[in-house]
């Protein structure tokens, strides 16, 4: 009986969970269908067209801003995993044929940066303010957190230009 209720309470707990990372995947699915990232990537490479190492640089921002509005680096990683990787390769930043980078350099970028955005999410300040008690001190600690994270962005950011950043620029 007790097995029971605890296995009752504990879906209804996950259940919001995986609604929302099925939704984010979803999601990311569908801009692949219907070419959303690659557009984006597009958009990015005609910018940036000439300097791929100063993407290489903001490739972390890309993944705080995902994980920074959803709370999740997962989602941030569902969300702009794809566009990470097709903006590095049009920018020559993955070549497979002279093992210049790979899928997992852009990945690790992605996902650094992602860290980063959810040291000051929203909702991961309001998780942690619920939890212990004194709900409505979000701003403050966001506020009190930003510092932390403006370093962790400059780190994430050195280490991907230092790994991903094209040889003339980088220390491969």
């Amino acid at each position: 009986m007790v097995i029971g209720i605890a296995f009752t309470e504990a879906i209804k707990d996950v259940l919001p969970v995986l609604f929302s990372i099925t939704s984010f995947a979803s999601i990311a699915k569908l801009m692949g269908q219907f070419e959303m990232t690659q557009q984006i990537a597009q958009s990015i490479v005609d910018v940036l067209d000439g300097t791929p190492a100063l993407y290489a640089v903001f490739m972390p921002i890309i993944g705080a801003l995902g994980s920074a509005l959803t709370g999740s680096t997962t989602t941030s990683n569902f969300l702009f995993g794809r566009l990470q990787v097709n903006t590095a390769r049009k920018l020559g930043l993955i070549n497979e044929l002279t093992g210049r980078n790979s899928v997992f350099e852009v990945g690790a970028a992605q996902v650094l940066g992602a860290t980063t955005g959810e040291i000051i999410s929203p909702m991961n300040a309001v998780v942690i303010t619920v939890m212990q008690g004194v709900g409505g001190g979000e701003a403050s600690l966001i506020r009190r957190l930003l510092f932390v994270a403006m370093l962790w962005m400059a780190a994430t950011m050195a280490i991907s230009t230092a790994f991903i950043a094209p040889t003339d620029g980088g220390l491969d």
